[in-house]
């Protein structure tokens, strides 16, 4: 038999208590109706329900028992009660926690959002400041073009004046030559019949402008001229006496006959050692017997070696000019006393060095 056969309501467990007073106090039942509903779903498994509800329904006590002479509080409630408390409790507790932990982000975030917000407003005001910078110079390149037509409009103009004056200035200074003469029979003599009076602008164009190709020339003469002049060594790299010379000598340390490529200059260790001529160091380490080596290309073909350096002052792909020190002397490597081992080379072949030992200018 099934519970909606035999019943004709369920019953709710009474909640009674006492109060202090000793009042009790009741809850009305629930009852559920046999209706035709409920009939229909005894095929549907209704007893599983059934016991569901009356598991749920079962009451338990919870009995408040105070420290004082007071009477203790019985409540009856639903079973169910306890777990739906539970899981409310640990829901508020977990929706709690998440508040802490979003509470304690929100500082940190804001600080981030604030610095956001001022790269933010920087940048713009950068982009803004080449908005205006692109907006000057499409300015400037509209007006320029007009500029430049005048620009040179005015120099043709004054192009062929000064030719009329330099023309005009020349004839002057023909008739005043003339007429000092005095003698009317002189002048009449002197004077040149086949000048008419007018200036060939044309000619004098041309001849300005052979001059400009002519000036130009020298221009681009001088400064080959400069290049080969600042690439070519020129002087000593120290002050001291030349020991060996450039040529066959008796090695000092081998003994025998050998080709020398340099010169040899003896000085006091630690003497600066100076660049002969404008370059690019394109070596400076050690080298076996020649120890600390300096190597400096100078262009037009020429390069120089500075070798038994006590120690290098530069490297690698710097720039020098004629006069600045690049080391010290030394003894380093294959050496019998402080000197320095100076080699001159022009397109890969030896060249005496003594050659261009002339004064500095």
């Amino acid at each position: 038999m099934t519970l909606l056969q035999n019943i004709d309501f369920f019953r709710a467990p009474a909640i009674r208590g006492a109060s202090r007073e000793g009042a009790g106090f009741d809850f009305p039942a629930i009852v559920i109706a046999k209706v035709p509903f409920f009939q229909k779903l005894q095929g549907l498994g209704i007893c599983k329900i059934e016991k569901f509800l009356k598991k749920a329904l079962t009451p338990i006590t919870i009995m408040v028992i105070p420290h004082e002479t007071a009477k203790s509080l019985n409540i009856r409630i639903p079973s169910i009660v306890v777990p739906l408390s539970l899981f409310f409790s640990l829901w508020g507790f977990g929706t709690m926690a998440s508040l802490a932990v979003h509470g304690l982000e929100y500082e940190p975030m804001k600080q981030q959002l604030n610095y956001y917000s001022r790269e933010v407003s920087e940048w713009s005001s950068t982009v803004n400041a080449l908005k205006k910078t692109v907006s000057a110079l499409q300015k400037a390149e509209l007006e320029y073009e007009p500029m430049k037509q005048q620009l040179d409009y005015y120099s043709r103009e004054f192009g062929e004046w000064s030719s009329t004056v330099n023309a005009l200035k020349k004839a002057e200074a023909d008739f005043r030559q003339i007429f000092a003469l005095k003698s009317r029979e002189t002048v009449l003599e002197t004077i040149d019949t086949e000048f008419n009076g007018s200036i060939d602008f044309t000619a004098l164009k041309n001849e300005l402008q052979s001059t400009v190709e002519t000036v130009e020339e020298i221009k681009d003469y001088l400064r080959v001229q400069k290049d080969i002049y600042r690439a070519t060594p020129k002087g000593s790299p120290v002050k001291g006496k030349i020991t060996s010379e450039f040529g066959k000598r008796e090695d000092p340390i081998l003994d025998i006959w050998l080709f020398h490529s340099g010169v040899d200059i003896s000085a006091s260790p630690g003497t600066p050692i100076q660049a002969t001529a404008d370059g690019v160091v394109s070596f400076s380490a050690w080298k076996n017997n020649s120890g600390h080596l300096i190597v400096i290309e100078h262009g037009c073909g020429f390069s120089t070696i500075y070798a038994h350096n006590k120690i290098n002052l530069v490297k690698v792909g710097q720039r020098v000019n004629r006069g600045d020190v690049i080391g010290q002397v030394g003894s380093t490597g294959k050496a019998t006393g402080p000197h320095v081992h100076y080699e001159v080379w022009k397109d890969g072949k030896h060249l005496n060095p003594q050659h261009y030992f002339k004064a500095r200018s």
